[in-house]
């Protein structure tokens, strides 16, 4: 019997994205809907690795799997050390999300400002425009999303914020992939993140949404004990 892969999604994209590489049997985390429990006053919790692993406990099981893509990557990689999953599976992840004095593959703070000014007004067209740059063929952002704008600010404000270098290195077998054309998260960054904890790492052909064209590749992959 398989071991239950518990899945996290990405910002703003509906996590059902991620089925066909998981399988029906998988959990789904919506990501967008648990961000709000990690930030508060436009702050980050410190202890914000502890909240989602509170928040992930009801899904675990013995020898489970965990894991994430984009936000969910960073999201799962927090919580890992505090769940001991058997096998932690990491696709487009970085130690930052943006750019620092010391990390230069992030995004520029800039965007994401830009990003949440823009979520007051036009929330749909942030949500359309980053599923784009996602390199998906549609627009396949969730238009359930657009009803909690504050929650996809939080979201944002995670971004900024989370900085995973600092954090225990999760005592399991990690592999990461991601895409040689991320726009979002540059390749070198989850290159650097493979090396600071210890992962596995495959560069696939394909975008931000390292998955898509990649089904078969990353199923064989991740199945891969």
């Amino acid at each position: 019997m398989a071991d239950q892969v518990v899945v996290l999604g990405g910002w703003g994209v509906d996590t059902d994205v991620l089925r066909p590489v998981f399988g029906d049997d998988a959990r789904y985390i919506d990501t967008t809907a648990l961000l709000p429990h990690l930030v508060t006053c436009n702050t980050i919790h410190p202890d914000w690795p502890v909240i989602t692993a509170r928040i992930l406990e009801p899904y675990r099981s013995p020898g489970f799997v965990l894991a994430g893509w984009s936000t969910g990557a960073l999201l799962a990689y927090g919580a890992a050390p505090f769940l001991s999953p058997s096998r932690l599976q990491l696709a487009s992840a970085t130690l930052s999300f943006c750019r620092t004095a010391s990390f230069r593959h992030g995004m520029r703070p800039s965007v994401i400002a830009a990003m949440k000014y823009r979520l007051k007004s036009t929330p749909q067209n942030v949500l359309d425009e980053f599923s784009v740059n996602c390199g998906f063929p549609e627009k396949t952002s969730q238009k359930k999303n657009i009803r909690n704008t504050t929650a996809l600010v939080d979201g944002l404000t995670f971004l900024e914020q989370a900085q995973l270098g600092a954090q225990p290195v999760p005592e399991c077998r990690i592999t990461m992939l991601h895409g040689n054309r991320d726009r979002i998260i540059p390749p070198e960054a989850g290159r650097i993140m493979s090396s600071h904890c210890g992962a596995g790492f495959t560069l696939l052909e394909g975008p931000h949404a390292c998955f898509i064209n990649n089904i078969e590749k990353m199923k064989t992959i991740l199945a891969t004990k």
